[in-house]
């Protein structure tokens, strides 16, 4: 059996291979990297019976086209997805099939930054460290998408799901994120104010714009530990949250931490989106993580059960 082969017919704005990150190098300055929106990241996989840690492409803002070399499926998930198939519409976050000489595209869409697309049975891509991730700062991993590229399934395997469907829903005009009090929190006045995402936005990070928030005092820090999902703030006053791409150790106060149920969302906000950060506990944050896993397993069950189903059922 043929694996699917595609071929990049135009790479996009940006188009990088991802999977789950790079983790354990921290304490040598190894930035994660990994999708930045790990729910769809997870959810394409989910689509075709992949393991979630298999590598997808993440595309941002769309300008990606390929062709299949090749018989095979795909699937697609993200807010930013606005897909084509052979210049048909393709609604919702799904599972695909290809035959040889099909041409999928992703265009933009103002509902999201990026779209992820899931190769059955996986990408064939090499490990670094132990992820099939790209960090472009630190030349780790795959290199981008370029035309004329050729793509490649590791394997074949059973269980996609082409007839049904994961409905794309907009983010919020105020988008609440949540928090866990940071470092420095007590340097801080009371937050209440919205602030709203600025051009200044990529893997590495997001650049807030609001009204200044000021310290309560102003003695200069030593660099220390950060994380994806650290709100830090510059002495401009203007918070910035860090994404899986962001160094390893910073030296502007830490007013918050994203909690990891949340942290997927801000992979998806465009400039102009507006945030509002809602501070919890640590028992909420546990919480609100079992039920974002809890969310995926149930989605993979009705999945599997869907695909029990449908094959099933007699022809015709």
């Amino acid at each position: 059996m043929d694996f699917l082969r595609m071929q990049v017919l135009k790479a996009g704005v940006k188009t990088l291979i991802q999977d789950r990150g790079r983790w354990g190098h921290r304490q040598y300055g190894v930035s994660p990297a990994g999708a930045v929106d790990s729910y769809s990241q997870q959810l394409a996989n989910l689509l075709l019976g992949n393991p979630p840690e298999n590598a997808t492409l993440e595309a941002a803002l769309g300008g990606l086209r390929l062709q299949a070399l090749t018989a095979g499926c795909v699937a697609l998930a993200g807010l930013g997805l606005r897909a084509s198939h052979n210049g048909q519409v393709v609604v919702g976050q799904r599972a695909l099939h290809l035959q040889a000489g099909d041409v999928l595209e992703l265009q933009y869409t103002s509902l999201g930054a990026r779209a992820y697309v899931a190769f059955q049975g996986g990408l064939e891509v090499p490990e670094v460290l132990g992820s099939s991730s790209t960090h472009q700062n630190s030349r780790l991993g795959p290199a981008a998408l370029e035309a004329g590229m050729v793509l490649q399934a590791r394997s074949a395997t059973a269980g996609s799901n082409f007839k049904r469907f994961v409905p794309v829903k907009p983010f919020p005009a105020v988008l609440s994120i949540r928090v866990l009090r940071g470092p420095e929190w007590e340097d801080l006045p009371e937050l209440q104010q919205v602030f709203r995402v600025t051009a200044q936005a990529d893997r590495m990070g997001l650049r807030l714009q609001g009204d200044p928030v000021k310290l309560a005092r102003t003695a200069e820090m030593f660099s220390v530990a950060v994380l994806p999902g650290t709100v830090q703030l510059p002495a401009g006053g203007q918070p910035l949250v860090l994404l899986s791409d962001a160094q390893t150790t910073g030296g502007y106060p830490r007013m918050f931490q994203v909690i990891q149920a949340d942290l997927w969302k801000l992979g998806q906000v465009l400039p102009g989106q507006q945030l509002h950060f809602r501070v919890v506990n640590f028992m909420e944050a546990e919480q609100a993580l079992q039920a974002y896993e809890q969310k995926l397993f149930r989605l993979q069950k009705a999945l599997e059960l869907y695909s029990r189903n449908t094959a099933a059922q007699p022809a015709g």
